[in-house]
């Protein structure tokens, strides 16, 4: 877990899906304009955080 953390790709994934999610939960609480942008810093941040992860054994 402390490799997978440690790793540049796993930070900014993790800070990708986060300001996803605001953006998201801005989107859903004011209605502007930028669910598809929400959509995908989330989807793109999660992706990384997946490689991240899968790399942290190497």
């Amino acid at each position: 877990m402390n490799k997978a953390i440690r790793t540049p790709i796993f930070v900014i994934g993790l800070l990708m899906a986060i300001f996803g999610l605001g953006v998201c939960l801005n989107h859903l609480l004011r209605g502007d304009s930028v669910g598809y942008l929400a959509f995908g810093l989330f989807v793109s941040g999660g992706t990384l955080l997946m490689v991240g992860w899968m790399q942290r054994n190497k």
